[in-house]
């Protein structure tokens, strides 16, 4: 027989707000369940069709494993793979990192400027820009690139984004070419309303693009995850937590992973002192 889940009140108020709210916003410390209230609003809502995004391969595994039939389960990157990312793979151009040269080449520009503005065109594959010049201008304005520099850039960007999408291209791509693609076709693929509610796991370690995706479904969102422990920055990661438009932010505080007092007390201590956190969003034991 199944061990039924006792719920804290701050569970349970986030799987009642699912009935009342279409955008929830979930702060969640460390060790506080988050797993297990995501999978508390799937039982809760068992003829509700839903989509949990994953942010890792691992995490989505284990997803599979505990969420019920009425869930669908992909990473971030599986999900768009399913559209987009299929046919780079059968062509064999999907791979770790971009030619230099070959670009250059099919352009017909100078190597050393594709070296020199290849990581820009990767930034504005992980934003939210869309895919034209006025788009991509402002996107690089807002990123400290000079006017007389723009204009070149801008072309590059444009070219370059619609010459790898083309099927009768043969230049290597990455995951983040496909990510984007799903991103800027989103509407092709009947994904809009397909969900009656769509999670977002981790979603402090998301970028603008998968928040693009994330805000394009009709669908009730829920989104979970903690701002202090976000380590993918330096990918081009930005805290979602701060940029998602919610209805209501609930908190999970009540941890099931510091069992002893002087554990929450350094916790609390780290997240105060180091993190600034308010007092009244300290962890407490569950316990």
């Amino acid at each position: 027989m199944t061990k039924e889940i006792q719920y804290t009140d701050e569970q349970m108020d986030i799987i009642n707000a699912v009935a009342r709210y279409n955008s929830i916003r979930i702060f969640a410390l460390a060790g506080t369940g988050k797993t297990t209230v995501l999978k508390g609003i799937a039982d809760h809502y068992p003829d509700m069709k839903m989509l949990y995004i994953a942010f890792n391969h691992s995490i989505a595994e284990e997803a599979k494993k505990k969420f019920p039939a009425n869930v669908d389960v992909y990473t971030t990157h599986g999900l768009a793979f399913k559209y987009t990312g299929r046919y780079y793979v059968f062509s064999k151009r999907l791979v770790g990192n971009f030619d230099y040269h070959a670009i250059a080449s099919k352009i017909n520009i100078a190597v050393g400027f594709v070296y020199d503005n290849i990581w820009r065109f990767e930034r504005f594959l992980d934003s939210d820009t869309p895919c034209n010049s006025k788009s991509i201008t402002h996107f690089l304005h807002q990123s400290g690139i000079k006017d007389e520099e723009n204009r070149e850039v801008t072309d590059f960007i444009y070219k370059l984004y619609f010459m790898l999408i083309n099927k009768r291209c043969e230049l290597e791509v990455t995951h983040s070419l496909y990510f984007k693609e799903f991103e800027q076709r989103f509407n092709y693929f009947n994904l809009k309303d397909k969900y009656d509610i769509v999670l977002l796991d981790e979603a402090q370690d998301s970028n603008m693009v998968t928040l693009s995706v994330f805000n394009q479904f009709n669908a009730k969102r829920v989104m979970v995850g903690d701002s202090h422990q976000k380590i993918y920055g330096f990918r081009g990661a930005i805290d979602a937590m701060e940029r998602f438009k919610s209805d209501i932010t609930l908190r999970l505080t009540y941890t099931f992973r510091f069992n002893k007092p002087e554990q929450v007390e350094l916790a609390n201590n780290v997240l105060y002192y180091l993190k600034c956190e308010d007092t009244d969003n300290l962890i407490k034991p569950a316990g």
